[in-house]
C-alpha cells in the first residue's frame, strides 16, 4: 500500500493549527480516479470514491501526492460508501489542517471489506462517536 506518511515533503503541506479542515465539492479527477470528491478550502486535503474490480474504496489523502492516507474497502454496496464517507468527512473536519492531520486515523481495515472489521469499525467510533451522514448522488 502506498502511504505518504513516510514522506518528509508532506511536513511542508501547511501550518498546524491553522483552522479546522472545511470540506466543498470538487471535479472528479480522472487522474487519480476519484470520484464524489470534496477538497478540503485550503486546498490540500481531498477525499473521494474510488472504484475497484469488486465494489469501491474512500480514500483521502493530499491534494497531488501519488499516495492515499486513507483506503478503505466499502464492498459493492453504495450505502457502506456513503457510511464510510461520512465517517472520513466527519473525523477530517475535525481537525486541524496540518501535515499530521491522518495520524491516529486507520490507514485500512484488516478484514475486507472494512465493515467486517470490528476493531477497524470500533477505532473510527472512538475518533467520531456522532455521524452526519453524507448522500452522495
Amino acid at each position: 500500500m502506498c502511504t505518504s506518511r513516510d514522506l518528509n515533503a508532506r511536513k511542508t503541506i501547511c501550518l498546524k493549527g491553522w483552522y479546522k479542515m472545511v470540506f466543498k465539492e470538487a471535479d472528479d479527477d480522472a487522474d487519480t480516479g476519484l470520484t464524489h470528491r470534496r477538497v478540503s478550502e485550503c486546498g490540500r486535503v481531498e477525499i473521494g470514491v474510488y472504484q475497484v474490480l469488486f465494489g469501491f474504496r474512500v480514500r483521502a489523502g493530499f491534494v497531488g501526492s501519488p499516495c492515499c492516507e486513507l483506503d478503505w474497502c466499502c464492498g459493492s454496496d453504495w450505502v457502506w460508501v456513503q457510511v464510510f464517507y461520512s465517517i472520513a468527512l466527519g473525523i477530517l473536519s475535525k481537525r486541524d489542517v496540518s501535515a499530521e492531520c491522518f495520524d491516529e486515523i486507520p490507514c485500512h481495515s484488516q478484514v475486507k471489506p472494512s465493515y467486517l472489521d470490528a476493531e477497524f469499525v470500533n477505532r473510527l467510533m472512538e475518533l467520531l462517536p456522532e455521524v452526519k451522514a453524507v448522500v452522495l448522488e
